[in-house]
C-alpha cells in the first residue's frame, strides 16, 4: 500500500506516459497524461513493477473493441493507461476498499468514468463465461500462481496476459505454470527485485 497523498512532482514512465498530481495543471501534449490524486493504494508508477507494466503496455495494441481486466487495480493507474491507449472498456477489480475508493477518484480525475467499471471484490465476481482481450495482474507471485486457472478461464484465445510482481524466487514456478497452461512469452522486463512478463494465450 502506497500513500500518494504526499507532495510529489510529475515524472515520465517509459516513452509515452506522463504522471502528474491533480495540482499540476500543465499537460504534455505529445505524451499520455495520467493524473493520480491522493489515496491509500499501490501503483504510483514509481515502483519497478508498475513502471514495467506501463513500459510493456506501450508494446501492445489496444482497440476500442477490447475489454480489459485490471486485477488488483490499486490506484487504477493501469486501467487509466489502458483507456488512454485506446481500450474500449476496463474492469478495475480490487478487494481492498481503500484502493477502490482511490481508483474511483483517479478514474474521475482522468474523465474516463464511462470507460471503466470499478468493483470491490475478487475474480469470483466475474462471469465465468466472459473473456477479456487483455488481463493485467500486478500482484504477488503466490497470488498469481493461485489464480492462474481463473485468469486463464477469463482470457480470450490469443489474448494477452501481463503479469508483474514476480519475485526471483518464484520466477521459474510462474514460467513453468503458464507454459503448462499453453501460454507463450511475448515480452518481459527484469528488475532488481521483480520480474514482469507479457504472455499470449495460445489455446482455450
Amino acid at each position: 500500500m502506497t500513500d500518494i497523498g504526499r507532495k510529489w512532482s510529475p515524472f515520465v514512465v517509459g516513452e509515452r506516459f506522463y504522471i502528474t498530481p491533480p495540482s499540476f495543471n500543465e499537460e504534455k501534449h505529445d505524451m499520455i497524461n495520467i493524473i493520480l490524486g491522493p489515496g491509500r493504494a499501490f501503483g504510483s508508477g514509481e515502483h519497478e513493477t508498475t513502471r514495467h507494466c506501463l513500459e510493456l503496455m506501450e508494446t501492445l495494441s489496444f482497440s476500442p473493441y477490447y475489454g480489459v481486466l485490471d486485477y488488483g487495480t490499486g490506484t487504477g493507474i493501469l486501467a487509466i493507461a489502458s483507456v488512454k491507449l485506446n481500450a474500449g472498456s476496463v474492469l478495475a477489480l480490487d478487494n481492498n476498499f481503500n484502493a477502490v475508493l482511490t481508483c474511483k477518484n483517479n478514474i474521475h480525475l482522468n474523465t474516463i468514468d464511462e470507460n471503466v467499471t470499478v468493483v470491490c471484490g475478487d475474480l469470483t465476481c466475474i462471469n465465468p463465461h466472459y473473456q477479456f482481450h487483455i488481463i493485467l495482474a500486478n500482484l504477488y507471485s503466490d497470488i498469481i500462481l493461485d489464480h492462474s486457472s481463473f485468469l486463464t478461464k477469463n482470457l480470450k484465445k490469443y489474448g494477452y496476459l501481463l503479469l508483474s510482481g514476480i519475485d526471483w524466487d518464484y520466477l521459474d514456478d510462474v514460467k513453468k505454470r503458464f507454459s503448462q497452461l499453453n501460454y507463450q512469452i511475448v515480452n518481459q522486463r527484469t528488475g532488481n527485485d521483480y520480474n514482469s512478463i507479457i504472455y499470449r494465450k495460445i489455446v482455450d
